[in-house]
């Protein structure tokens, strides 16, 4: 299959980030962000322990802008409930926040909507000049910027090739998606790869508010093997998705790292923590007063493998060797 890379990000034109930032912070203000989340619960990520709430605003902090000193996060969610989507940005727009900042292109193309003066951070946006958020990935124009994570059939047929080199009599795949991903540029990409690797894909519709569904769905299509395609609210019910697919002792491959520490099988994606590290400097670009229309749209260049042996284990699978020396990490 060839040499797994290892990851880093690359901007649209060069090292954008790495610039100086425009100037000085305004002394006394108070700098407001709205954090649009789609499925987990405000009192989770406001906690202490939230992973990507750390790293954000750890990476705010090393740029001057403290929670409770100069920064307030503000932190909205639909809890799973697509129908909740646009009141929940209307609810953050409501606040007068200074950068929203929102994670996949349905909440994306709603916050634009919504406003076209409060500048929009976006993070892993599927095929944003497609989907009209920006003008292009050099210039994006408009209130919207941030980071990229297009879909593609090469991408995907690698996640594909991982799962059938794991099992190889691999044929029925359960491919688990909300409606809005397995149809737009995700799940069109991984249903253009599995033709070619002799895999028939199997659609598990994802209802993050309905979990027992969508398991059972999963059950009924008696797959040999579950992926998961990359969407906001896959990550916020990681521990529930791995958990069912090792009770269920189902092969599954995962767009995430966190799915694999939360007990899932093998992840190959992008680097999460980094997309937050890189959103937080895209904010204190703004704040400093640079314009989200000319700060270049960055996409990350490479992936990441993670296995979980013990999660091998415990589904009775040997992970062959081929996979093992080409991981970034195994966790025993």
């Amino acid at each position: 299959m060839g040499q797994i890379l290892r990851r880093q990000f690359l901007t649209a034109t060069g090292a954008l980030l790495g610039a100086p930032l425009v100037r000085a912070q305004q002394a006394g203000k108070v700098y407001r962000v709205g954090w649009v989340n789609a499925i987990t619960s405000v009192s989770e990520v406001t906690k202490g322990t939230y992973p990507l709430t750390k790293v954000l605003l750890r990476e705010l902090g090393e740029l001057g802008y403290v929670e409770g000193k100069n920064l307030v996060l503000d932190v909205v969610s639909a809890e799973g409930h697509q129908d909740r989507y646009a009141d929940t940005v209307s609810e953050v727009l409501r606040r007068r926040p200074d950068v929203i900042m929102v994670s996949g292109s349905q909440l994306a193309l709603i916050a634009k909507k919504a406003t076209s003066v409060t500048p929009i951070v976006m993070i892993a946006v599927a095929q944003p000049v497609k989907y009209g958020l920006v003008a292009s990935l050099a210039r994006p124009g408009g209130n919207v910027t941030g980071l990229a994570a297009d879909a593609n059939p090469e991408t995907e047929a690698k996640r594909l090739q991982l799962l059938k080199e794991l099992v190889p009599k691999l044929s029925r795949v359960s491919c688990l998606a909300t409606k809005w991903i397995w149809e737009g540029p995700y799940g069109q990409a991984v249903r253009k790869a599995a033709p070619a690797l002799g895999v028939e894909l199997l659609y598990a519709e994802h209802r993050p508010d309905d979990l027992k569904t969508t398991f059972a769905s999963i059950t009924g299509q008696h797959p040999d093997a579950l992926f998961v395609v990359l969407a906001p609210e896959v990550y916020g019910l990681r521990q529930q998705i791995a958990t069912f697919a090792l009770n269920a002792r189902l092969p599954a491959i995962y767009p995430l790292a966190e799915m694999a520490e939360a007990g899932g099988l093998m992840s190959y994606g992008w680097n999460l923590p980094e997309f937050y590290r890189v959103t937080a400097r895209y904010i204190a670009k703004i704040f400093k007063g640079a314009k989200p229309g000319e700060l270049p749209v960055q996409q990350p260049s490479v992936f990441e493998l993670v296995v979980n042996l013990k999660t091998a284990k415990a589904i009775g699978l040997t992970i062959p060797q081929s996979i093992l020396v080409r991981a970034d990490r195994v966790l025993e």
